[in-house]
């Protein structure tokens, strides 16, 4: 019987930030999740992008293809701040990388949950807290999945904006980013209760929690 999964850990966009994902996978691990997955932007950051590639391959955590990541290997957008070029980067961070899908699904008790980084195919594309309720059913790359009606969970970032959006049946899980520096850079979502509780690292370099949310 495949595995339903009862708890995960999903960190949001890290955008080159080594030393704050060292933490926060330290600290999801402490809490025995039954996985750890990663909604990309991996690249375009202060810190080093091979570092994040390598704990990313070392603790298995399963990521999904970001914009910037896109961007990073069709080296497009390069004149960003703290723009990753791709001979920068290692043989190994540019296998992983080039690797990543778009989307990711798992069984969960919950029910079907998709992990993504915009909507879907499309890492561009967002569900943002001001969206209007005409603007959520005309949101071309939501529409499909929500149709579906398999998916019950998806799991996403790019806003940088943590949160829960309850669609009817579909939950739009946001896990916020890493680069966040006040708000939430993780997620643990509890399918058992129905429950997520946001992280970040504060100053000290402790991962805290931010606040919680119902299913």
């Amino acid at each position: 019987m495949k595995l339903k999964h009862s708890s995960i850990a999903v960190i949001g966009d890290v955008h080159g930030e080594d030393e704050r994902l060292a933490t926060l996978i330290h600290g999801l691990q402490a809490k025995q999740p039954d996985a750890i997955f990663c909604v990309g932007d991996i690249t375009d950051g202060p810190g080093s992008v091979d570092r994040c590639c390598d704990l990313l391959q070392e603790h298995a955590i399963d990521t999904v293809l970001g914009n910037h990541d896109q961007w990073c290997l069709n080296n497009d957008n390069r004149s960003l701040n703290h723009a990753t070029r791709l001979d920068q980067l290692s043989a190994t961070s540019l296998s992983l990388l080039r690797a990543l899908p778009r989307t990711r699904s798992y069984d969960t008790l919950y029910g079907e949950a998709m992990l993504c980084h915009g909507v879907g195919e499309n890492p561009m594309a967002s569900v943002r807290p001001s969206d209007r309720v005409d603007e959520l059913f005309n949101n071309l790359d939501l529409w499909p999945i929500y149709r579906k009606q398999q998916t019950i969970v998806m799991i996403n970032g790019h806003t940088h904006r943590p949160g829960i959006f309850h669609f009817n049946h579909l939950k739009v899980i946001n896990v916020g980013a890493v680069c966040n520096d006040d708000t939430a850079q993780c997620a643990l979502i509890n399918f058992a209760i129905d429950q997520v509780d946001f992280f970040r690292v504060d100053a000290s370099g402790e991962m805290i929690k931010t606040h919680s949310e119902n299913l």
